[in-house]
């Protein structure tokens, strides 16, 4: 079952508002593919990191995507087995503007054998032509925000300018779909501070995944690279059983995979080397005014006898 109906089944009373946005939203389903060029965006410099968030635009005004696992799975180096590792994440974008280039992010997951969960933080994102962010609305400033990207290495070698420009894009927020939550917690408090390794343990829970939600919206809006197809299952049935069980009816999601153009399949076969598969050396993102383009200048082989997946990349020529 995916994340978005098993969280719709949950009975958690936190999770009433989510889970009526939830309803409402357009769901996609995120193939590996996608994530591992993703986690290929999510790699590069920060400057080529800002150069392509100003092109992120959430394609629905309230758009849920989900994907098997966490995005550290889409790294070469993946994390070490964990029994309490999410089975599926997801994310939650609430678009602001006519052109949906602002966006609330709330992001949860499920986990065998334990349950549904969604965090009591979420994300403020800003991909428009003047970003701006209150301050009021930062949980740490932005210099503070630098010194944790110097700590963890993030983005070594880049410069404070370049990092600063994807900062000024985002913050952590109080999930604003969970504020019964936050205020019996305030509450239960007494209204003093909560315990930072309280928050501290919610920041964690979704670190890497806000970067990672706003780069498969870069793959998203490529012009060449993804295609997404509804998935035409009959529900009708199964959500008439799950009606009479006191169910709500499972969502109809479309399914977001790569999908080469035609120019880039024409590349790929120019190259000869017919006696091998098709097979992707590396791709990157170019960003032109128009738009971000991928761009895959490493294709080698005849894709007429097979296609090998150097990176992971389904292709369909």
């Amino acid at each position: 079952m995916r994340l978005a109906d098993m969280i719709r089944e949950d009975k958690n009373q936190y999770f009433d508002e989510f889970r009526k946005a939830l309803a409402q939203a357009t769901p996609f389903e995120i193939s590996p593919e996608v994530g591992r060029i993703a986690g290929q965006i999510g790699r590069s410099s920060a400057a080529k990191v800002a150069e392509i968030m100003p092109f992120c635009r959430v394609p629905f005004k309230s758009a849920w995507f989900e994907w098997r696992g966490v995005s550290a799975d889409f790294l070469p180096a993946g994390p070490k087995y964990d029994p309490q590792k999410p089975d599926r994440f997801g994310v939650l974008f609430s678009a602001d503007g006519d052109d949906h280039s602002r966006a609330t992010a709330v992001f949860a997951w499920g986990t065998r054998g334990i349950g549904v969960n969604v965090c009591p933080f979420a994300a403020m994102m800003d991909w428009s032509e003047s970003p701006h962010i209150p301050d009021f609305a930062r949980i740490t400033s932005v210099d503070d925000s630098l010194k944790h990207y110097r700590k963890t290495g993030t983005f070594k070698n880049d410069s404070d300018e370049d990092i600063k420009a994807i900062i000024n894009r985002g913050t952590l927020i109080a999930n604003p779909m969970m504020l019964k939550f936050w205020k019996d917690m305030l509450l239960a408090s007494g209204g003093r501070k909560l315990p930072i390794n309280l928050t501290q343990t919610w920041a964690d829970d979704i670190n890497g995944e806000p970067g990672f939600a706003e780069a498969l919206l870069a793959v998203i809006n490529s012009r060449n690279l993804v295609a997404i197809t509804p998935d035409t299952t009959d529900l009708t049935k199964l959500n008439r059983a799950r009606a009479k069980r006191g169910k709500p009816p499972m969502l109809q999601f479309r399914k977001v995979t790569v999908s080469l153009s035609r120019s880039a399949t024409a590349r790929a076969s120019q190259r000869g080397d017919s006696a091998m598969p098709l097979h992707t050396v590396r791709g990157h993102f170019k960003v032109r005014k128009s738009g971000i383009y991928w761009w895959s200048p490493y294709w080698r082989g005849d894709a007429s006898v097979g296609v090998v997946s150097r990176t992971g990349y389904t292709v369909k020529p």
